[in-house]
C-alpha cells in the first residue's frame, strides 16, 4: 500500500514538473534507444546461437601451407577423403563448393546461389528433410543419377509449393535433374543464406579438378560430444603430418586448421560491432549523468519538503524509497520512449546498413533485446537515482528547513558531484569524438585510394554457361565471342570485355601456382603462387587499365596461337627483379620437377602450358582497398585451358549504365533464350559495397559522438546556470562594489572553462589507451594521429564556451538592487 501511495506521489512530481520530465525523458531515451538498437546487431550478428542443434560443435575445417603464405584456403578433395578416413574426433565430416546454377523451367531463365555437396553436409547441420530425402552417401558416386534438394524457400517461390514436385524432373543448368527433397521452412546455411539448391558433389580423385592440387573445396563438421575444439585440431594435423610423409610432391607443408563456424561469420565484423557498442554504452553514461545532474538541480528546490517529512518522523528509509521510486519511474518512462526510437533506428540500420553483414535481416527487438532495454533502463534508473538521492540525504536538512530550502543545496557536497558528472560527461564526449575523428580520417584517406580501374559508365553482369548445354570449348567460346560483337554493337557503347573476377568487389580470390622456366623450383616451398584471371581482348580497354609495357590480348591470341600471358606490376617486382619480363616464358601451375614421372596431358598440355608474357599492366585494387596489391597473371579467355564458363561481361557505356539493362538481356536471349544472366549493376555501385562498411561504422560512431557532445554541452550548460541562481546575491554584491560586467562574464566562463579542462585531460589520457583497440579498423591513420588529438580538443573547447556563454552573459544582466534583496 505504502509502495502505491509512493508511486501516486512520484507520478503527480513528475506531471508537476513538465519540462524537467520531458528535457530527462528524452535523454533517458536516447541513450536507451541507441543501445538496445545496436545491441539487437551485436546479439542477431555475434551472441545468437546459430540455429542448428548444438551450434557450438560445428566447426569449418580449412588447409593451411605457411611456406606458401597461405594461412587458410580450400581443402583438396583427397585430403578431405583423408581426413574423413582417418579422424577419431568428428561425429560428421562433410565437403561442399558453392555453384550458381540456372534453372529454366520457369518463365524465364533464373540464376540459383547452390552448393555440390556430400550427404555428409547436411548431418553437420543435424537438419532432415520436410518433404522426401536428403543426400544419400550413394549419390556422391560417379556416374550416379543427378539429384537435386530444394529450400523451401525456392519450392514455395518458383514452384508455387507443388507437393508432387519430389521425384520430378527439373532442369538445372541444362541438366536433367531429380528433385529428391524439400528442406525444411526457416533453413539457412549459415555461411552463405542465400544459397537455395543443393545437388550431390559425385567424388571422383581422377578429375584432375578433385585432385591433391585444387584447393577448391569447403569441409564442415560436427564434432563428437565429449571432444574439444584443441582436440579436433591435434586430430586433423596429425592426419595432415601422415599426408605429407605420403605425397611430399603435392603437400609439403600442408596442415588443418580448425576453426568454429561462429568465428568464421563474426570474424571480419565483430570487432566494430563490439566498438560501436563500447560508444553507445559511453553515450549512456553520459545521459546518466546529465539525468543525475537535473535531479540534483531540481532536488535543491526539494530541501525544504525532505527536512519537513524528516521532522514529522518520517525515516529516511521511507524518504529514500519515495526519490527512488520517482526516479525509476522517470527511467521506465525514459525507456519505453527509447523502445520506440530503437525500433524505427532498427528500420534504418537494416535499410542502410551494409548487406553482407551476418544474419543483418534477423536484427529486430526480439525477447534478449527487450529483456536488455529492460536492465539496461533499471540499472540507469538506480544509477542516477541513487547518486542524487544520497546526495540529497546527505545535506543539512535542519539548515534547509530554517532556511526555507532556498539555497540549502548550494553547499559544497552538491556543487562537487555536480561538477564531477560535467567533468566526466566531456571526457567520455571526448573519447567518442576522438573516435570519430580518426574514423573519419580514415574514411577519406580510403576514398581517395586510386583503384587503378575506370569505375563509372561501366556495367557489369554475371553469366554462368551449364556444361551440359555447352560441353565443348569452342561452344563456349563462339557463344561469348558472339556475345561480345552484339554487345560492341548497341549504341552507346564504347567497348566490352570479359574476366573472371572483377576488381575493387568482394567476390573470391582465385589463386594457382606461379612457375618461372629459367627457375624452375623442385620442392615445394620454393614454388610461388598467384591470383589467376582469365580475359578477354577489350576487356583492359573497357575498364581502362594502364599499360606499363607491352600489349593486350586482341583476336589473334586464338586457342591455336602460341599461349601468352599478362602479368601485373605486383608480380613483375615479385619474379622478374632482375630481367625484362617481356618475352619470358611462365607456367600457372607447379615446375616439372612436381608433375610426377608420367604427368598427366590435361595437366601439362591444357591448364599448364608455358605461355609467353607480352604485357605488363598496373596494379589494380582486388578487394579491400586496405589490401595490398596482388600478383596477378591474365590469360585469354580462347586459352584458359581450364573450359571456364562462368564470366563477367563488362560493358563501357556513354551515358547511364543501367540504361543498357534491357538490351544487354536480349542480346543474351537472342543466342540462348534458356541462359540467365544475374548480378546486373554499375561499376561504382559494386565499388562503393566495399566502402559499406567502413562508412557504416564511421556514421554511427559519428551520430553517437555528436549525441554525446550535445549531452555534455547540456549537462555543462545546466551546472552553469544552476552555479549562476545560487550566486545570485554574491554577484550582486561584486556589480554593487564596482565589479564589471566584463569581469563577472569571465568569471562565469573560468568555472566552465576549468570544468572543460579537467574533463578534456582525462579525455585525451582515456582517449590515448582506448584508441589502440580501433587501430584493425583504421586505414592509413595512426591511432595517435596528432591532428586529430589537438583539433579534436579545440572544437570541444569551443562547443563548452559556448554552452558557458548563456548563463554568463544572464549573470551580467543581474541587477544589484534585487540581488541584494536575494533569499
Amino acid at each position: 500500500m505504502n509502495f502505491l501511495q509512493d508511486l501516486r506521489f512520484g507520478l503527480r512530481m513528475l506531471v508537476k514538473n513538465p519540462g524537467f520530465t520531458a528535457i530527462s525523458v528524452l535523454t533517458l531515451a536516447l541513450g536507451i534507444g541507441a543501445n538496445t538498437a545496436i545491441f539487437s546487431v551485436v546479439n542477431a550478428v555475434v551472441l545468437r546461437p546459430l540455429s542448428l542443434p548444438d551450434p557450438g560443435k560445428v566447426v569449418v575445417v580449412w588447409e593451411t601451407q605457411m611456406a606458401r603464405g597461405f594461412d587458410q584456403m580450400p581443402v583438396s578433395v583427397p585430403d578431405y577423403l583423408d581426413f574423413k578416413r582417418d579422424n577419431t574426433t568428428f561425429a560428421q565430416l562433410g565437403l561442399y563448393q558453392p555453384q550458381t546454377f540456372n534453372l529454366t523451367q520457369t518463365s524465364e531463365p533464373v540464376k540459383v546461389e547452390g552448393a555440390q555437396a556430400t550427404s555428409e553436409i547436411f548431418s553437420v547441420f543435424g537438419v532432415n528433410a520436410a518433404r522426401g530425402r536428403l543426400l544419400a552417401p550413394e549419390d556422391n558416386e560417379p556416374g550416379a543419377g543427378r539429384v537435386a534438394v530444394l529450400s523451401h524457400n525456392l519450392w514455395t517461390r518458383l514452384f508455387n509449393a507443388d507437393p508432387e514436385l519430389i521425384g520430378r524432373e527439373v532442369f538445372i543448368s541444362g541438366e536433367s535433374t531429380t528433385v529428391v527433397g524439400i528442406l525444411p521452412e526457416g533453413f539457412e546455411y549459415p555461411l552463405a543464406t542465400d544459397t537455395q539448391l543443393w545437388t550431390a558433389l559425385q567424388i571422383d580423385v581422377t578429375d584432375p579438378l578433385q585432385g591433391r592440387f585444387e584447393h577448391s573445396y569447403i569441409a564442415l563438421g560436427r564434432l563428437h560430444d565429449d571432444v574439444s575444439l584443441s582436440s579436433a585440431q591435434a586430430d586433423l594435423s596429425r592426419i595432415a603430418a601422415m599426408t605429407e610423409k605420403q605425397n611430399p610432391e603435392t603437400n609439403d607443408g600442408v596442415d588443418a586448421l580448425v576453426i568454429p563456424m561462429r568465428e568464421v561469420l563474426t570474424g571480419d565484423v565483430q570487432g566494430a560491432l563490439y566498438m560501436l557498442f563500447g560508444a553507445v554504452g559511453f553515450v549512456l553514461l553520459i545521459a546518466c549523468a546529465n539525468v543525475a545532474n537535473l535531479i540534483l538541480s531540481r532536488g535543491s528546490a526539494r530541501t525544504r519538503e525532505i527536512a519537513v517529512r524528516t521532522a514529522l518522523g518520517a525515516r529516511r528509509g521511507h524518504v529514500l524509497r519515495l526519490m527512488m521510486v520517482e526516479c525509476l519511474l522517470l527511467a521506465f518512462v525514459g525507456g519505453a520512449v527509447g523502445i520506440f526510437l530503437a525500433s524505427w533506428m532498427l528500420d534504418l540500420l537494416i535499410s542502410y546498413g551494409p548487406q553482407e553483414l551476418p544474419r543483418i535481416q534477423q536484427v529486430g527487438l526480439d525477447l534478449p533485446v527487450l529483456g536488455y532495454a529492460l536492465v539496461a533502463t533499471l540499472v540507469m534508473g538506480f544509477l542516477f537515482g541513487g547518486v542524487a538521492t544520497l546526495n540529497l540525504l546527505g545535506r543539512d536538512l535542519i539548515q534547509g528547513l530554517k532556511e526555507g530550502g532556498r539555497s540549502a543545496g548550494s553547499g559544497g557536497g552538491g556543487s562537487r558531484l555536480r561538477s564531477s558528472l560535467v567533468v566526466s560527461e566531456i571526457a567520455l564526449s571526448l573519447v567518442l569524438l576522438i573516435g570519430a575523428g580518426l574514423m573519419i580520417k580514415s574514411l577519406l584517406a580510403m576514398s581517395q585510394v586510386d583503384p587503378g580501374v575506370r569505375t563509372s559508365g561501366v556495367l557489369t553482369a554475371r553469366i554462368n554457361l551449364p556444361d551440359v548445354k555447352y560441353p565443348k570449348p569452342g561452344d563456349v567460346a563462339a557463344f561469348y565471342h558472339e556475345l561480345t560483337e552484339s554487345v560492341r554493337a548497341l549504341p552507346g557503347v564504347t567497348d566490352a570485355g570479359l574476366t573472371t573476377r572483377l576488381p575493387m568487389t568482394l567476390s573470391g580470390s582465385w589463386t594457382r601456382m606461379f612457375t618461372r622456366e629459367d627457375k624452375q623450383a623442385a620442392t615445394m616451398p620454393e614454388v610461388d603462387s598467384v591470383g589467376f584471371r582469365i580475359v578477354s581482348d577489350g576487356y583492359f580497354e573497357t575498364l581502362g587499365y594502364r599499360w606499363i609495357e607491352g600489349r593486350s590480348f586482341n583476336a589473334q591470341d586464338s586457342a591455336d596461337a602460341t599461349p601468352v600471358a599478362i602479368i601485373n606490376e605486383s608480380a613483375r617486382r615479385a619474379f622478374f627483379p632482375d630481367i625484362n619480363p617481356l618475352g619470358q616464358r611462365i607456367r600457372c601451375g607447379p615446375p616439372d620437377g612436381l608433375l610426377g614421372p608420367e604427368p598427366r596431358p590435361w595437366d601439362v598440355e591444357q591448364v599448364m602450358p608455358w605461355r609467353t608474357i607480352v604485357g605488363v599492366v598496373a596494379d589494380v585494387q582486388q578487394s579491400a582497398v586496405t589490401d595490398e596489391p596482388q600478383t596477378l597473371v591474365y590469360v585469354p579467355t580462347a586459352q584458359n585451358g581450364l573450359d571456364w564458363r562462368a564470366f563477367i561481361l563488362t560493358v563501357q557505356v556513354e551515358g547511364d549504365p543501367l540504361s543498357l539493362v534491357k538490351s544487354i538481356q536480349a542480346a543474351v536471349w537472342q543466342i540462348d533464350p534458356e541462359q540467365p544472366i544475374s548480378e546486373i549493376a554499375a561499376m561504382d555501385e559494386l565499388v562503393s559495397e566495399l566502402m559499406a562498411q567502413p562508412r557504416f561504422n564511421t556514421f554511427l560512431l559519428g551520430c553517437f559522438s555528436g549525441l554525446a557532445l550535445l549531452l555534455a554541452a547540456i549537462g555543462l550548460y545546466g551546472v552553469l546556470a544552476y552555479s549562476v541562481a545560487q550566486r545570485t546575491q554574491e554577484i550582486g554584491v561584486r556589480m554593487a562594489l564596482g565589479a564589471s560586467a566584463n569581469s563577472v562574464l569571465w568569471m562565469v566562463l573560468k568555472q566552465g572553462l576549468k570544468l572543460a579542462s579537467i574533463g578534456i585531460a582525462i579525455g585525451l589520457a582515456a582517449a590515448f589507451g582506448l584508441t589502440r583497440l580501433m587501430s584493425s579498423l583504421l586505414y592509413d591513420v595512426s591511432v595517435t594521429d596528432p591532428l586529430t588529438f589537438i583539433g579534436i580538443p579545440l572544437v570541444l573547447v569551443l562547443v563548452t564556451a559556448g554552452a558557458c556563454l548563456i548563463p554568463a552573459r544572464r549573470a551580467t544582466r543581474i541587477d544589484p538592487m534585487v540581488a541584494l534583496r536575494y533569499e
